[in-house]
């Protein structure tokens, strides 16, 4: 059953659903889930993997630029790619 809280306006006195539910069906969450954020690690990995394939060479700086990521991130995934000898370090 959906929490209903009272407004009234002009008057009147309107039930409306609870700030935390949407159409009244599923309680929203500020948390992503497990699985979206597995699936965007992978989608930015594979984002990388596909512009080292296309240029040979490519700087940390230069994939950061095409796709968008922070340096960070690029570097994270790139050491993930290294373990798994995807990737070679050319200096």
């Amino acid at each position: 059953m959906r929490e209903l809280r009272q407004h009234r306006t002009d008057g009147e006195v309107r039930e409306q659903p609870d700030r935390g539910e949407r159409d009244g069906s599923e309680q929203l969450s500020a948390q992503p889930r497990e699985a979206d954020i597995k699936t965007l690690k992978q989608n930015n990995m594979r984002a990388v993997l596909q512009l080292m394939r296309a240029r040979d060479l490519a700087s940390v700086a230069e994939i950061s630029g095409c796709i968008r990521l922070s340096k960070t991130t690029i570097k994270k995934i790139f050491d993930h790619l290294s373990t798994l000898n995807l990737v070679v370090s050319a200096g």
